[in-house]
C-alpha cells in the first residue's frame, strides 16, 4: 500500500509542478520536484526539470538532465530530440547575448559623442565668426562679427 501511496503523491507533486512552470513559476516548480527525499526522479520529472534550465539558460543542467532521462526512459525519443534542440537553443542565446552587447556598446558609443559634443563644440567654435554665408537671410547681405567669445551677432544691411 505505501509504494502506491508514494506512486500517487508523486503524480500529484508531478502535476503541481507542470502546473506552477506554466505559469512561470519555475523556482517553486523546481523546489517541489526536488523535495522529494530518497525518491529518484522519474523521466518524465527530469524532463520538466530540464526544460525549466533552458528556460533559465542553465544549458548544461539540461543536458545533464535529458542524458539522465534518455538512460530511464530510451523508448521516448522525444528526450533525445530535446538533446539535438538544444545545441540550436545554445547558439540562438549566444547570439542574442551578441546582439545585446553589440547594441548595448553602439548607445554608449552615441552618448559619449553626444555628451562631447554638447560640451566641447562651444568652446572650440568660440573664437571663429560664422561664415557669411550661412548668417544671411536670403535677398539681404550680412556681415557677422563677434559680440562676445561665446556668442554671435549678425549685424544685417538691406540692399
Amino acid at each position: 500500500m505505501q509504494p502506491a501511496l508514494d506512486d500517487l503523491f508523486g503524480q500529484f507533486r508531478f502535476a503541481r509542478a507542470v502546473e506552477l512552470a506554466s505559469h512561470g513559476k519555475t523556482r517553486e516548480a523546481e523546489a517541489i520536484l526536488r523535495s522529494k527525499g530518497a525518491r529518484s526522479l522519474t523521466a518524465g520529472e527530469l524532463d520538466l526539470l530540464a526544460r525549466i534550465a533552458v528556460k533559465e539558460n542553465r544549458f548544461g543542467d539540461a543536458r545533464s538532465l535529458w542524458i539522465e532521462a534518455v538512460r530511464l526512459a530510451p523508448e521516448n525519443l522525444g528526450y533525445e530530440e530535446c538533446l539535438g534542440a538544444l545545441a540550436e537553443a545554445e547558439r540562438d542565446a549566444m547570439r542574442r547575448t551578441t546582439i545585446f552587447t553589440v547594441s548595448g556598446a553602439t548607445a554608449f558609443v552615441v552618448a559619449v559623442a553626444c555628451i562631447w559634443w554638447i560640451f566641447e563644440m562651444p568652446h572650440k567654435s568660440a573664437g571663429h565668426p560664422v561664415p557669411a554665408h550661412l548668417a544671411t537671410v536670403p535677398g539681404q547681405t550680412s556681415t557677422v562679427r563677434p559680440a562676445s567669445t561665446n556668442s554671435l551677432k549678425p549685424s544685417v544691411r538691406p540692399k
